[in-house]
């Protein structure tokens, strides 16, 4: 980290920093700070080494492409390399907000529910970029990362509760998708990376914000909703607004067995994301995951019992 805070100094705009605050947050392996300006203006800077260069120029442009209104989002500020060019450099302006993780279990259900809308409205926003027509199909791509997780969760001695009907409805409905499209992913869609803003004009008013682009990528738009799961284990009002208004309360019935297959896919990749982490980082994804699975009944269900009809919940 102390070699990363010296190259903020070739970073553009760095003589006009009075305060500069690291970010130890999140499990990002990019160094990210806040800094303030002589102007009182906030910014999110992140470094990221020198290989990322490619990846991160695509992603700033895409972010670059989103056009969202009802949300506050990580406007992307400045792109380049640092003058030694071994760091490549990105400046977001700063979103005030406290996380969403702390202040939507305080909301009414009512609120959580409106708020989830917001959210659900713009991931469809999102998902409107198309996905370049040169990508490689989805379900090749998707197929390689699932057997490789696959193979490590087998020969791995832990594993979930209701093993096999876990594995069983994963590898039978692999096949559901075949012929997903691709369009641009936020990639990482749940509560955790999302602030709850009060400083707008109606101060009794919550306005959302949606923060963390670091993994904007493209793949199939339904994907994104493995990370429901988290969501779901906080407030489920929030997650019901979310699919309802994503698809205007009219939800196909495709949907939810494809949810189930990324969520399935998600609970057995868990294991050896946690691996490195340590003990307590693979019991937490032990007790979130066997937690999914009961909301699934096993996968004897395609649909988690946090789940409610379009307009229940007004």
């Amino acid at each position: 980290m102390a070699f990363r805070e010296e190259l903020l100094s070739e970073v553009p705009g760095f003589s006009d920093w009075i305060e500069i605050t690291p970010i130890t947050k999140g499990w990002s392996m990019e160094s990210k700070f806040r800094v303030t300006n002589s102007s009182g203006q906030n910014f999110l800077v992140r470094l990221s080494d020198f290989a990322e260069y490619e990846t991160k120029k695509v992603q700033y442009e895409d972010i670059s492409k989103l056009s969202i209104q009802d949300v506050r989002f990580s406007q992307p500020v400045a792109f380049g390399l640092t003058k030694s060019k071994k760091c490549v450099y990105t400046i977001f302006n700063w979103i005030d907000g406290k996380d969403a993780l702390d202040v939507i279990p305080m909301l009414s259900k009512a609120e959580q529910y409106k708020l989830g809308q917001i959210a659900g409205r713009t991931l469809r926003k999102i998902h409107e970029i198309p996905a370049p027509p040169d990508l490689e199909p989805w379900f090749r791509k998707f197929r390689k990362k699932f057997y490789f997780r696959l193979k490590l969760y087998i020969d791995n001695p832990i594993k979930f509760d209701e093993n096999e009907h876990l594995l069983k409805y994963l590898t039978e409905n692999l096949n559901l998708l075949r012929s997903r499209p691709q369009t641009l992913q936020h990639g990482d869609f749940h509560l955790g990376n999302m602030v709850i803003c009060t400083d707008n004009k109606n101060q009794s008013e919550s306005q959302l914000g949606l923060i963390d682009f670091n993994r904007l990528s493209y793949g199939d738009p339904w994907e994104e909703f493995e990370r429901s799961i988290f969501t779901a284990q906080v407030s489920p009002d929030f997650i019901n607004g979310q699919i309802h208004a994503y698809f205007n309360d009219n939800v196909p019935e495709l949907f939810f067995p494809i949810m189930a297959v990324y969520i399935s896919y998600s609970i057995i990749a868990s294991i050896s994301w946690a691996e490195p982490f340590g003990s307590e980082e693979i019991e937490k994804m032990l007790e979130l995951g066997n937690s999914v699975i009961r909301s699934y009944d096993g996968f004897r269900s395609v649909i988690p019992d946090w789940y409610e009809q379009p307009k229940t919940l007004d």
